[in-house]
């Protein structure tokens, strides 16, 4: 074991750094490959949302188990969130036999029964079908994958972390959904993620705002993880800004957040009306402001252990996920590069504790 009370955590985020350990800064293709294994004590999961030209938006995700039951034996699972365009959620999840599973460690290539996804961090197939709810996507980067320098936060030594990579950070998608008794054609931009990890998140996280957005040629992931009180509340930012298909701004430690205007939710926990990110280096400054948030999905973590461990597992945490979809305004001038953008993004807050 190793002391929980001093250690903090180590983000490598050089090219100096990488070097030192061998590792390319490029992300290579068994990245997005199954990067722990069949036992306890691991959790892993691949990410996919899309936002369609019609308003409709889908996540899938394919998990090995929940992050709240990192420490138990393989559970094979999938989510389905699916936000129609009037606003309205349809939501599946499915557990499959853990002999139904499989993920090559070469390259994204996961399978749970008939449910599939493949891809070679260029183009992926996704299908998935629970119940009388089907997806069937193509995803296409636009943006190169890409990972914040190793892609992984150790907490206390090198054998214990969190980590992440991001495949698509913005790409298209088209393909169908069945849903409601009716098949929709659609296309629109997507985005895919890898997590993986050998801890528990809420002993080591106490929460995160993530978000990403594409506005115009623009694409910005902007990410603020927070640790717990033994790990010394640090805060572990995450920033990409890319136009068009080349990376401008990878460099997240400058990133700072400012929350405000807290609303009280019935859960218990609160969540800002108002946030801002800022990234400043010498004169280069980018500024992410997010207003008026509406929540599309609000989501009780512990829901997925049984009910009796629920009642003793909220004497002590409470973990509950947020997601929102928000006004946004982006503001970049960034080597000559001047610009306001407006729109609208999603963000999701998850708060561990």
């Amino acid at each position: 074991m190793f002391n929980k009370k001093s250690p903090q955590p180590i983000f490598f985020k050089t090219i100096e750094e990488l070097n030192t350990f061998g590792i390319p800064k490029e992300v290579e293709l068994w990245e997005d490959g199954f990067r722990t294994n069949r036992n306890k004590g691991f959790f892993e999961w691949w990410y996919f949302d899309a936002h369609f030209d019609d308003g409709t938006t889908v996540v899938v995700v394919f998990m090995t188990k929940s992050i709240t039951e990192y420490k138990g034996p393989l559970k094979p699972a999938i989510m389905i969130t699916i936000n129609r365009k009037d606003g309205s959620k349809l939501f599946k999840a499915k557990k499959y036999a853990v002999n139904s599973f499989f993920s090559s460690k070469e390259q994204c290539d996961v399978k749970m029964g008939t449910n599939f996804v493949n891809g070679d961090l260029k183009e992926y197939h996704l299908y998935s079908e629970i119940d009388d709810v089907l997806v069937d996507l193509t995803f296409k980067g636009i943006v190169k994958a890409w990972r914040p320098g190793e892609g992984k936060i150790y907490f206390g030594d090198h054998a214990h972390y969190f980590g992440w990579v991001a495949p698509i950070p913005h790409g298209t998608v088209k393909g169908s959904l069945s849903y409601d008794g009716k098949t929709h054609e659609v296309k629109g931009v997507g985005y895919h993620d890898h997590n993986w990890g050998n801890l528990s998140l809420p002993a080591i996280q106490d929460h995160w705002y993530w978000g990403r957005t594409t506005l115009d040629e623009y694409t910005v992931i902007f990410v603020e993880q927070t640790t717990t009180k033994n790990y010394g509340s640090v805060k572990l930012p995450v920033f990409l800004v890319a136009k068009g298909s080349e990376v401008l701004i990878e460099e997240g430690e400058m990133l700072k957040l400012e929350t405000s205007d807290f609303i009280n939710h019935a859960s218990g926990h609160k969540y800002p009306n108002k946030l801002i990110f800022k990234w400043e280096k010498g004169e280069d400054k980018v500024v992410i402001t997010l207003t008026n948030p509406r929540i599309i999905e609000a989501t009780g973590l512990l829901s997925a252990i049984p009910k009796w461990k629920q009642k003793v597992a909220r004497l002590f945490v409470n973990p509950y996920y947020f997601r929102f979809h928000s006004e946004i305004t982006l503001e970049i001038n960034y080597q000559g590069i001047k610009t306001v953008k407006f729109g609208n993004t999603l963000y999701e807050l998850m708060q561990l504790r």
